[in-house]
């Protein structure tokens, strides 16, 4: 087994922030550690759409970036098959 090595929650911030496409979240993202998993949180970024896309669009295109299910397939985990899609931004 690996020697652990101290890395402190800023550092692995700023590793973070330098190495995640600056596409992934619409602002930076929290990181938080504990003895054995690194956290990585953030606000996904609205998928790139044309200005008049069909609201059905919007909705599969959100749901793919939050689950990266297909929309003919149920979200794993959900017991009546629901996509859990956000709702429309307002």
């Amino acid at each position: 087994m690996r020697g652990s090595v101290h890395v402190s929650e800023e550092e692995l911030a700023g590793w973070f922030a330098g190495r995640l496409p600056d596409t992934w979240f619409s602002g930076p993202p929290e990181v938080s550690t504990d003895r054995e998993e690194i956290l990585v949180v953030g606000t996904l970024s609205e998928p790139e759409l044309a200005k008049d896309a069909a609201p059905e669009t919007v909705v599969a295109a959100r749901a793919a970036r939050i689950d990266g299910g297909s929309p003919t397939r149920p979200r794993a985990g959900s017991a009546d098959g629901s996509r859990g899609a956000p709702d429309a931004a307002t």
